[in-house]
């Protein structure tokens, strides 16, 4: 059985929609094989939330009064993975290779969608 432990993190922007979007690249090692990798990707959406009733003054006017912003993370790596061993482990060289083969594959999913 292989365990693995969280040895990188990294975030990078991506434009998307005329947006940018955060992305968490969680990168892990196999604790008991070397040169064996594997990802959790995430995607951080942003949520406006505008409770109807709560602004409503006593004539039905929108009173703007309150507002929340909540923020997401997504877990995408299951879109992005080029083979089912990026959740279960992956050969590669080194760890900076495979997030190399990481960010490429997310920025190709993003342009993916941008063209669908």
């Amino acid at each position: 059985m292989r365990t693995f432990q969280l040895t990188s993190t990294h975030e990078f922007f991506l434009e998307f929609e005329s947006d940018e979007k955060l992305v968490r690249v969680e990168i892990f090692s196999a604790t008991n094989e070397r040169n064996i990798f594997r990802t959790r990707v995430w995607l951080q959406n942003t949520y406006n939330l505008y409770p109807t009733f709560l602004n409503v003054g006593p004539k039905g006017e929108d009173l703007k009064l309150i507002h929340s912003c909540d923020q997401l993370n997504t877990d995408i790596t299951v879109l992005i993975a080029a083979s089912p061993d990026w959740i279960t482990g992956v050969f590669c060289a080194a760890e900076s290779d495979f997030l190399v083969m990481v960010a490429s594959k997310v920025e190709q999913h993003f342009q993916n969608l941008e063209h669908n």
